[in-house]
């Protein structure tokens, strides 16, 4: 197999290729070796992978042959897993978390790990998107001066590169539709719980979620229903576009990014003799999808500090147990790993431990609950089935000492109440890719995925293979 035509196929036609016997599983991973190879090379090197597997275990399912790509907050037991930090570097994990159990018992190659925003953007104030002490900076596809968004920079960096046709990230606000968006791929945050985040270090309990990135929704597909299929969610079985209505936001979401503004427009104009958009959806509701972000950080602080010493137990690195040891183990290695930016959350998640539990239930009731029931106002009075809006405007330029320069984004509502949500790739803004977000209640997946294809469809969309 040819490289050139490796980064061009499919997961859905790479794992028929094996199937049909049109090539082997050694001929797929020597493919994906050398498209890896092309990962580190030049002067701003895109630096997507942290590893590579050199001896693939390869084995027989619906996925069989298929490269599958992890972040690298996600435990593999025959790659090293570090979070992005060189605490771990040494400190290989004892065993497959369930995502990779899952795909693996079902033919997929565990092929390598992603470089990520070290430990999913949630360490320090003023971080930089994409960079890891362990893997360095990753860099866009599209413009390498530019960022790959986070905190699964690497799994949509490598899709969109064609170095793998699907991936695997983690979410627990925009980790997955951020770098979708400004990678120019599809990416999948599944409803809250789908599937299990066992063996991922963690965040937030309440807001992790495995995500999915890809060139193609037939992808996500693929993967996706190795865990759940349409008869799993009631009445997700079948989708009739002429009976879907998508509704549209008024407030909070739009004017951050005025070019992105009108690339969205542009979109929804092509798809309106389709798809009944109802403008405004909001206001019908008098309802604002607006996130608390002193709640969320701190609702991010206290739970990955007690969910913490869980994950380090089963790391089984010596000396640390706790969130206090992390971060005298960032100290002591400084110059790695503070010398860009801080651990000002991990220090400050320390007095938010404190916080009694009456007090932290209150809180996440108000910031989860509360969002789950203004998403469901909304919809549900507008008459709208999904509602969407723009992910984000066009990648910034990385910059090592302010930090990203982010001016504003559209997937907080979804990714707070753990409801599924889709990037879109819509169109390029100065050769830069956009992206719209669709998200809709918990459960929807199915629909939200057939939704998904028909937009696809009408728009005539088609994302290929950005290989230099």
């Amino acid at each position: 197999m040819k490289q050139s035509e490796y980064r061009k196929l499919s997961a859905v036609e790479l794992t028929t290729g094996v199937r049909d016997g049109l090539f082997s599983n050694k001929e797929v991973f020597e493919a994906f070796r050398l498209a890896a190879e092309a990962d580190k090379s030049g002067d701003l090197p895109l630096n997507s992978l942290i590893s590579v597997n050199d001896s693939p275990q390869f084995s027989d399912g619906p996925l069989a042959g298929l490269p599958m790509l992890y972040k690298d907050s996600i435990n593999t037991s025959e790659l090293p897993t570090t979070v992005g930090s060189i605490v771990f570097e040494n400190a290989p994990a004892a065993e497959d978390a369930d995502v990779v159990r899952v795909l693996r018992g079902f033919g997929a190659v565990t092929a390598a790990k992603a470089n990520l925003s070290e430990w999913a953007n949630f360490r320090g104030h003023s971080s930089i998107s994409g960079w890891s002490a362990a893997g360095g900076q990753c860099r866009n596809p599209h413009d390498r001066l530019r960022s790959p968004g986070g905190s699964s920079a690497g799994s949509a960096v490598a899709v969109a590169a064609g170095i793998v046709p699907v991936s695997i990230g983690s979410e627990t606000d925009g980790s997955v539709i951020c770098p979708a968006s400004v990678s120019g791929v599809f990416g999948f945050k599944p409803s809250h719980g789908v599937i299990s985040t066992k063996g991922m270090a963690p965040i937030s309990p309440s807001q992790d979620t495995v995500g999915i990135f890809a060139r193609s929704v037939q992808d996500i597909e693929l993967i996706f229903s190795q865990f759940s299929t349409p008869e799993n969610f009631s009445g997700s079985a079948f989708f009739d576009l002429g009976s879907t209505s998508v509704g549209l936001l008024a407030t909070g979401y739009s004017g951050y990014s005025v070019k992105g503004d009108a690339l969205l427009s542009k979109f929804i104009d092509r798809l309106s003799s389709s798809i009944n958009f109802i403008d405004g959806a909001d206001r019908k509701a008098e309802t604002v999808l607006d996130v608390n972000g002193e709640d969320e950080v701190n609702l991010l602080r206290y739970e990955m500090y007690h969910a913490l010493p869980v994950y380090l137990k089963s790391r089984r690195v010596s000396g640390l147990a706790s969130m206090e040891d992390l971060i005298e183990a960032n100290r002591s290695n400084a110059e790695a790993e503070l010398s860009l930016f801080g651990q000002e959350h991990l220090e400050e998640s320390v007095a938010v431990s404190k916080m009694s539990n009456d007090e932290f239930e209150a809180l996440r009731e108000r910031h989860i609950g509360g969002m789950r029931r203004k998403i469901d106002s909304v919809l549900e009075k507008s008459g709208a089935n999904f509602i969407l809006t723009l992910s984000m405007g066009p990648s910034w330029l990385i910059d090592d000492v302010n930090g990203d320069v982010i001016s504003g984004s559209g997937y907080s509502p979804a990714a707070v109440a753990g409801y599924p949500s889709l990037n879109i790739p819509i169109g390029k803004v100065a050769g830069l890719p956009v992206g719209a977000v669709i998200y809709g209640p918990m459960g929807s997946d199915w629909k939200l995925l057939g939704l998904a294809k028909a937009i696809v469809d009408v728009a005539g969309l088609r994302v290929e293979a950005r290989a230099e």
